[in-house]
């Protein structure tokens, strides 16, 4: 039953971050298109922090740590994204999205952990 419960809540997750993305996506200021999956990353790192250190039973964690920000953040995106900059010869934007993602995921996976 645990694993249909933690499928649902990862279909929740895939929906906020899609609505998020669409919502972002339309702003005239977001120039680059990864900047949405780098705030999504960011934020369900934050999160993911939070929920590891505040609801850790058996079944609050795999839901929302798995489940819900398994859907809601999309490294494979940013994946893609790394890729495509490279390919584009974007070599600076490349190092930008690549380290401000994992140094800030970082920070903002202690500081929902820390709060």
């Amino acid at each position: 039953m645990m694993w249909l419960l933690v499928g649902v809540a990862s279909g929740v997750g895939t929906l906020c971050r899609r609505n998020l993305t669409a919502l972002l996506n339309k702003r005239k200021h977001f120039t680059h298109s990864f900047l949405a999956t780098m705030i999504i990353n960011i934020s369900g790192s934050f999160l993911l922090g939070v929920f590891a250190n505040n609801y850790s039973s058996w079944w609050a964690y795999p839901l929302l740590g798995a489940g819900l920000m398994g859907g809601y953040t999309t490294f494979s995106t940013f994946n893609v994204e790394l890729v495509q900059l490279m390919r584009q010869k974007k070599l600076s934007l490349f190092v930008i999205h690549m380290v401000v993602t994992y140094s800030l995921g970082l920070i903002f996976v202690a500081l929902g952990y820390w709060l």
